[in-house]
């Protein structure tokens, strides 16, 4: 068998030209319970979990109930309901890994909809949303700051956006139509947002929203009368999220001003029965800038930073009226605040980013894309909720394959954006903060010792892929045909990518006999000379070859043995991030893909090419020969290469 083809039919190429985003959406309010009543007559207490992507309802004790529609109870589960979507990804360049700039005087599309079964509770929505959303210094009962003053503090004036109000429109179905849940998420909000631009169109100029000059109106923004499901737990209601046409109809909505596609909602009423505030607006317009969720998107009651941030939990502060401000990540992201390197010494009267402080960042030096970022957080304003005050360091670790399908935060052993008060000797790097004060102004004092130009001893693995939870079969077992490599592909880091890969026995599977293939490795960061080790094998033929492009510089096809892991090196430079593709001809097995860091560069651009290595002899300790691979071993103490080594 060949493995999984992962583009999987002709839509999602459109998607992929048409889309480029992942499913978002705001996480469950969190302490949302009820009871829920069961087949059998009897009823449990629960508590409302997931998001958009998939609802469902967890106990104290961890069983997993989903409501089922048509006899109106609910029915447990053996395990949370996973999206039966397929993952839309952003482009390179709007996924966190380089800032993306958002700027200037904009305007934004917000259509309110009411339902035939539902109005709004105003009698004047337009007028009163016009205040909402562009009222400066906006104060009236709940409210206190409108989603245009929220973003003007974010970006510290560098960013204006208006929020042009049309509607109320009212659509021809009952709220339950576009919302009731269907295998884990809500039916039909695509219809609601193309009946309700349908409505407008003759009144809007979608040019008018078009940021980039392609055609298409940039994150068109609604909002919808009555409840929504995040904070109630209805099962009927839309969940607040955000997304795209072209994923539910395979094209954008046309009309003679321009395109729509990209657009996010958000409910009119919170749990309280009260106009809600800005909290579940400001998180969805955020992800139209380029923002992803940092909440766990996969499982229940894992907020990631929670508080500490509005890509998560921190759009539910002050009651969703008062949410927290963006980290100096996600304001360095958007370009609104530029990071200070740091080095050793002392730091004072540091004030927050909203009052022009500096924010800072200290490097990996031997992978870029893990980084600490250091600033100062002070309980005013927007932050008057915040969970803490003082130092507050954001901890990345960027990956862009978690970053593009919405997924940064769902390994709970690797976050990738992970949020937390600065303590006295924790250690960042080659760094150690020795001390922090907050001053009487609300600035903080702060230092840091450490060694600010680090010079790699010996090697350092900058990379590594051992293929162990790939629980398919084939390759390590000795077994090359018939039903192998067909298992889902699982490595250990995300990133990799080609149009055919599966999983073997401990090792993954990539190509298709006698076709040719490109394989992408995840990006790793060094700066310095490095070797690359791994094994290979073709599989059921002679005539499979690879050969090694790194940052574009191609080194010549190695051709693999049949049916055999062979082991492989080569050295070439790093200088930064670091791209390497393996070009492939035929179905090829790969195994323990390791990458190290061993010295300085040699100041020679290209590929060594690689070349064949020859397995040390394995023997027992009795001094028997016992063959060349330790995976087909049982567990037990083993010399080799003088060396005794424990196989588990």
């Amino acid at each position: 068998m060949i493995g999984t083809k992962n583009v999987k039919n002709t839509i999602i190429v459109i998607v992929l030209l048409l889309c480029s985003i992942a499913m978002n959406a705001s996480p469950a309010w969190p302490g949302v319970t009820k009871s829920l009543l069961l087949k059998d007559g009897t009823t449990v207490k629960a508590h409302l979990s997931g998001d958009e992507h998939a609802k469902y309802w967890l106990t104290d004790d961890k069983r997993i109930f989903a409501y089922e529609p048509v006899n109106g109870v609910y029915t447990e589960l053996s395990e949370v309901p996973q999206p039966k979507d397929f993952i839309i990804t952003r482009p390179a360049s709007r996924i966190g890994g380089t800032v993306q700039k958002v700027s200037g005087k904009r305007k934004s599309l917000v259509v309110l909809v009411s339902f035939a079964d539902q109005d709004f509770s105003v009698s004047d929505p337009k007028t009163l949303y016009q205040h909402v959303l562009n009222g400066k210094d906006y104060k009236n009962g709940n409210f206190n700051g409108s989603a245009r003053d929220y973003f003007l503090a974010q970006s510290q004036g560098k960013f204006d956006v208006t929020f042009d109000v049309v509607g109320p429109v009212k659509l021809s179905k009952g709220y339950a139509k576009y919302g009731y849940n269907n295998n884990g998420r809500d039916a039909a909000p695509e219809e609601m947002v193309t009946e309700a631009l349908k409505k407008v169109a003759s009144q809007v100029n979608f040019r008018d929203y078009d940021w980039d000059g392609d055609g298409v109106a940039e994150n068109i923004m609604f909002v919808y009368a009555g409840h929504g499901e995040a904070d109630t737990g209805e099962a009927d209601r839309i969940w607040p999220h955000q997304w795209s046409l072209v994923y539910y109809q395979g094209y954008t909505q046309r009309f003679p001003t321009g395109e729509a596609n990209t657009y996010a909602c958000a409910p009119e009423l919170n749990s309280n029965g009260d106009v809600a505030g800005v909290g579940i607006f400001c998180h969805e317009y955020s992800h139209g800038l380029g923002l992803p969720d940092l909440y766990n998107t996969a499982s229940s009651g894992d907020y990631g930073p929670a508080y500490y941030s509005i890509m998560s939990i921190g759009s539910y502060l002050g009651n969703g009226y008062k949410p927290c401000n963006y980290s100096a990540y996600e304001k360095n992201f958007v370009g609104w605040v530029k990071l200070e390197e740091l080095k050793s010494g002392e730091y004072k009267n540091v004030a927050t980013t909203n009052k022009n402080g500096k924010a800072f960042v200290v490097y990996n030096q031997t992978n870029r894309n893990q980084y600490y970022i250091l600033e100062n957080r002070e309980r005013e304003s927007w932050d008057i909720y915040y969970p803490v005050q003082g130092l507050v360091m954001t901890n990345i670790d960027y990956n862009s394959n978690t970053w593009a399908n919405n997924t940064v935060n769902n390994d709970p052993q690797r976050y990738g954006v992970a949020m937390h008060q600065g303590q006295k000797g924790e250690k960042l790097y080659n760094y150690t903060l020795s001390n922090t004060s907050i001053n009487a102004n609300g600035t903080l004092d702060f230092s840091i010792t450490g060694t600010d130009t680090p010079t790699p001893s010996g090697e350092t693995t900058v990379f590594s892929e051992s293929f162990d939870n790939c629980n398919g079969t084939g390759g390590n077992d000795g077994q090359w045909s018939g039903d192998t490599f067909s298992a889902t592909f699982n490595p250990d880091n995300s990133g990799w990518y080609c149009d055919y890969q599966g999983s073997g026995y401990q090792c993954g599977s990539f190509g298709y006999p006698d076709k040719d293939y490109t394989l992408n490795l995840p990006q790793f960061n060094a700066n310095g000379q490095c070797k690359i080790s791994f094994k290979a094998a073709g599989v059921e033929s002679d005539n499979a070859t690879l050969s090694m492009v790194i940052n574009g510089a191609a080194g010549n096809p190695i051709h693999l043995k049949k049916n055999t892991l062979k082991g492989y090196n080569g050295t070439f430079d790093s200088n930064g991030t670091t791209t390497i593709t393996f070009r492939l001809h035929g179905q090829i097995v790969l195994d323990d893909v390791k990458i190290v860091l061993t010295g300085k560069p040699t100041k020679i651009d290209g590929v060594v090419n690689v070349t064949p290595t020859e397995p040390q002899k394995v023997y027992d300790l009795q001094g028997r020969y016992v063959g060349k691979d330790t995976k087909s071993l049982p567990k037990g103490i083993y010399i080799i290469g003088g060396k005794k080594v424990v196989v588990r």
